[in-house]
């Protein structure tokens, strides 16, 4: 995990970056785990601002995919 400016960076695939930034997006899953706390995001080097994560929740994959649809 890359840091900038202090904070640890979170790099997003396009457009999930934008997504967060405008608050259309509120979740991020990732098959490992992400820092909890003040983080920057980003996509493809562009940063979108910094976002507060809190504690991460498992959920399997079959509860996943019927909730990103």
């Amino acid at each position: 995990m890359d840091q900038l400016e202090g904070y640890p960076v979170v790099d997003l695939t396009r457009p999930h970056g934008f997504l967060v930034w405008k608050g259309k997006q509120t979740s991020i899953a990732s098959p490992s785990k992400l820092p909890e706390g003040e983080v920057m995001i980003c996509s493809d080097g562009e940063m979108f601002g910094i976002a507060t994560l809190g504690q991460p929740s498992q959920v399997n994959l079959s509860e996943f995919e019927r909730e990103a649809h």
